[in-house]
């Protein structure tokens, strides 16, 4: 017995396999081949055309769906584009706000850090959720991108930067 599981009288008369340098073919295209080397009249070159032809119409519809999926999936509702906007506009925003507000000397920081106990619970809590599972919030706008990809990571990061910028904030104001 061979390895693969025939016997070793059958193994030697096998050839090795050849692969096909062209394995991107279209339906049209292989059946253009088939049947330029197909013998007119042959029974089993014609049930095979009839079998690439449903084949091909099954595989017609089915992209089809998916692209009417993929079409819904575009037609987001306007709330859903506006919320992301929102909160995309905030986490790009705040952490700049905040760092002026914490550089500058005078009323403004003074004015800001009243707000401090009332917002920034409420922004750290969104900026960790964002910074933690931001996939989700890109899935307003579509499907739910990989974890690790570079979109996500990005807005991963941006959640970080409204983190640090509320450290600062605080560091620099002495908690007033």
């Amino acid at each position: 017995m061979s390895t693969n599981g025939s016997s070793t009288r059958t193994a030697q008369h096998r050839s090795c396999y050849n692969a096909p340098t062209a394995t991107k073919l279209t339906r049209e295209a292989a059946e253009a081949i088939l049947r330029a080397r197909a013998i007119p009249g042959d029974p089993q070159a014609e049930e095979l055309f009839k079998q690439m032809t449903v084949i091909g119409e099954q595989m017609n519809v089915d992209s089809d769906r998916r692209s009417g999926e993929v079409t819904a999936q575009l037609r987001l509702p306007a709330g859903r584009r506006i919320a992301f906007a929102a909160a995309m506009l905030l986490l790009i925003a705040t952490p700049i706000f905040i760092f002026v507000a914490a550089l500058t000397l005078g009323p403004n920081a003074d004015r800001a850090a009243e707000y401090t106990p009332i917002c920034f619970p409420i922004w750290a809590s969104f900026a960790v959720w964002v910074t933690l599972d931001a996939p989700a919030l890109l899935g307003l706008v579509g499907p739910r991108p990989d974890p690790f990809g570079s979109r996500s990571l990005q807005l991963s990061a941006l959640g970080i930067a409204n983190l640090a910028a509320m450290f600062l904030f605080l560091v620099l104001t002495k908690g007033r």
